[in-house]
């Protein structure tokens, strides 16, 4: 049984409520990269923002949005922050799908361990749930899934620099909308309550 998310929360964020939080941010008119999670230790930020770095030499409105509490947040604002580089912090939980749907592109640049070859990153699902591709690193949890628009890759910054890139020009499918269904919460709980029934609870 998979975890999951609230996916008609993601898919019913408003033209109007994305571009408020681009204005917000003073990003109207970027191209978003976003990681949206708790900053942990797994997280190999200074990768991400020499991806970026890269990034930004070929696409000039690219911008890199980090949403998200973590023990060396401040240490980060201090040695990464500028107009493009942003690290938010938490915000708050009923507005979080806003911040997904305002990005571009999701990432997730996790460093390999065993904890993180075998977690479930829900993040993943909501970022597909606001119909955006997702470039992550190349875990097991992740490939497992099998979903379409996430590009699994080693933490190389020529890699990375190319998938994103290659999602700069992708369009999404709505046929990958039913994909995602299974991870639906509507979905799970109908399916253990059907198992529930047929156990005799």
């Amino acid at each position: 049984m998979p975890n999951g998310a609230d996916l008609k929360r993601f898919r019913g964020v408003t033209e109007e409520a994305k571009n408020e939080v681009l204005e917000r941010l003073g990003w109207k008119g970027s191209w978003v990269i976003g990681y949206i999670g708790y900053l942990g230790p797994w997280v190999d930020v200074s990768f991400m923002v020499g991806v970026f770095r890269e990034i930004k030499k070929k696409i000039s409105e690219a911008a890199l949005l980090f949403v998200g509490s973590g023990p060396d947040i401040e240490k980060y604002r201090l040695s990464y922050s500028d107009k493009d580089i942003i690290f938010l912090g938490s915000v708050p939980p009923e507005n979080i799908e806003k911040y997904f749907c305002a990005c571009d592109v999701g990432v997730l640049p996790n460093t390999k361990s065993l904890f993180q070859d075998m977690a479930f990153h829900i993040k993943i699902i909501e970022f597909a749930a606001s119909r955006k591709p997702v470039i992550s690193s190349d875990l097991e949890e992740v490939k497992r899934m099998g979903i379409s628009c996430v590009t699994a890759l080693p933490l190389k910054e020529a890699l990375w620099t190319e998938a994103l890139k290659r999602a700069k020009a992708m369009t999404w499918d709505p046929a990958l909308d039913n994909t995602l269904d299974k991870y639906d919460w509507r979905a799970i709980c109908g399916r253990l309550a059907r198992l529930a029934e047929n156990n005799g609870a």
